[in-house]
């Protein structure tokens, strides 16, 4: 049985896109619930409208990068682009938000602990 790249890529849960010559040629049904269904034939630039995701979608290397707000305001995501040779790319697009969150509420937790742990003993001391 062949698979076409588009069959595999629509059972995963995570977005993800091929691109062709800075155009989107598939775009799974995740991918297409977070930018839209209309991103399929349009250029990247359109369909991910952030400049650090651009440059790294187009560029020559692939890579990963991390960007602000692709879905709503305050959203993390991260970008990882994989190369597939003829001008193609395999974009996948990971929601970091909530371990962002996470890790800003535990920094968060420590600096008030530390600070009501030291005020008393500071008006002891003063």
């Amino acid at each position: 049985m062949a698979y076409s790249d588009g069959n595999l890529l629509e059972h995963l849960h995570t977005p993800a896109l091929i691109v062709v010559k800075g155009q989107v040629k598939f775009a799974n049904a995740a991918a297409k619930a977070l930018l839209g269904a209309h991103i399929v034939g349009q250029d990247v630039r359109i369909s991910i409208r952030n400049p650090d995701a651009v440059a790294l979608i187009l560029g020559e290397s692939g890579g990963r990068a991390r960007i602000d707000n692709l879905s709503v305001g305050g959203s993390v995501w991260e970008v990882d682009c994989t190369l597939l040779g003829d001008d193609a790319r395999l974009i996948s697009l990971y929601d970091q938000s909530v371990q962002v969150s996470t890790a800003r509420a535990h920094a968060d937790f420590g600096a008030n602990a530390s600070h009501e742990r030291r005020t008393p003993l500071a008006a002891i001391i003063g």
